[in-house]
């Protein structure tokens, strides 16, 4: 008789997924983004000062979403956790270390709830937080999805692409092409200090 297993291992990449934007002229160069879950024993309404970020020791799990260079779009985050029988409420959000603009600041909800089938293997079911305090079962292509904006600036372009002398700068300039009030210019003579 085989063993009943206690355990079930989830692949994250099922439930999370990952959108990125690039805006400006420049490729955008790659990048990896994490998310960490934490279960929760406090309820899904609980105050922020309740629901202060743990250590990264204290994470249940990380999984992570990477983009190679010139990379952009939906992908999923890449990660797995191991729960028991039982009804899991994990709170969900972004990981940016360096406080970075551009990240999403959002905190998510999600339940699995492992139960055991009469063959004695165990099935997982992932509900989302709906109206007031219900969860709503999550389809197959259901995904909380994290969204960042990644700006990689602007190339300066000038007005006139073609090279040319630079022009004289009459104002500056003027007294030079004029000279004295008599009409002579004296390119070797000396100024005053005024002058």
């Amino acid at each position: 008789k085989a063993p009943v297993p206690e355990t079930v291992t989830i692949d994250l990449s099922k439930y999370f997924q990952k959108d990125l934007t690039v805006t400006g002229d420049y490729p955008y160069s790659g990048g990896s983004y994490t998310i960490a879950l934490k279960e929760n024993v406090v309820a899904v309404n609980s105050t922020d000062a309740e629901q202060s970020e743990p250590a990264a020791d204290a994470y249940d799990a990380t999984a992570t979403a990477t983009y190679a260079a010139g990379e952009y779009g939906v992908k999923s985050f890449a990660g797995e956790l191991t729960l028991k029988v039982g009804s899991h409420d994990y709170r969900v959000w972004e990981l940016n270390p360096n406080n970075e603009t551009g990240y999403d600041s959002s905190e998510y909800w999600i339940n699995f709830y492992v139960s055991r089938l009469d063959n004695g293997s165990l099935t997982v079911t992932a509900s989302k937080p709906a109206d007031g305090n219900e969860w709503m079962p999550m389809g197959d292509d259901d995904h909380i999805v994290f969204r960042n904006s990644v700006f990689t600036g602007y190339r300066y372009i000038p007005t006139d692409p073609t090279p040319s002398k630079p022009a004289l700068n009459t104002d500056d300039h003027y007294a030079y092409v004029v000279g004295y009030p008599d009409g002579t210019v004296r390119p070797n003579g000396s100024i005053t200090r005024a002058e």
